[in-house]
């Protein structure tokens, strides 16, 4: 499996040269209007999953399509604070969790373009290493993420959890459970909370 700092630099290099298509693209468009732009999303958060709790770093690359809806591609490793035992007995290190997804999202204006909600679903693939027994393959994992943005400057917002006071859940993901089955019902969930980060408008 690639390694943090590997699938970093491997998002990026995608991005940017996506980035440089779209931007092309966008050139060539006589309807070009200032809706169509992109955005670059980071953020860290506490994580909570069955039988475990860590951090997760995220970092995103989202497009707007027109004023309400946008896509994304979105990484998010998620760091195990403490290690865990399986039912075999292994001694397992901290869990590392690598989730890649595509996520369609719908804005909902506050104030403007000033203060914004963005509500998305995505779909993608889950990477969990416990140790060198559980080293697994990529399995599907569906998310759901809702984000509370508020206008710094021109091209910067604070990006936070959706109702960062009363309930400061941001990004919820669920998959088939993992090869050693430290979950029950053979069911993987996590979500992260305290959420907070920045959007680079590009």
């Amino acid at each position: 499996m690639l390694n943090f700092k590997s699938n970093i630099v491997f998002l990026l290099v995608i991005l940017y040269s996506y980035s440089g298509i779209a931007q092309e693209n966008t050139i060539k468009k006589t309807d070009v209007t200032p809706d169509n732009i992109e955005y670059i999303n980071t953020s860290l958060s506490l994580f909570v999953e069955a039988g475990n709790s860590g951090a997760s770093f995220l970092l995103e690359y989202q497009t707007m399509i027109n004023k309400y809806f946008s896509y994304s591609f979105q990484y998010n490793h998620i760091f195990g604070f403490r290690k865990q035992y399986s039912i075999y007995n292994y001694d397992t290190d901290r869990p590392q969790t690598d989730i890649f997804t595509l996520v369609g999202y719908y804005r909902i204006h506050i104030y403007k373009e000033k203060i914004f909600w963005d509500f998305g679903l995505g779909i993608g693939g889950i990477n969990r290493t416990l140790n060198k027994y559980f080293d697994n393959t990529l399995n599907l994992v569906g998310n759901i993420n809702f984000n509370l943005n508020i206008r710094l400057r021109k091209n910067l917002y604070l990006q936070t959890s959706a109702v960062p006071i009363i309930a400061p859940l941001g990004r919820f993901y669920i998959s088939k459970n993992y090869r050693d089955k430290l979950t029950f019902d053979n069911i993987y969930a996590g979500v992260t909370f305290m959420e907070f980060g920045l959007k680079f408008k590009l």
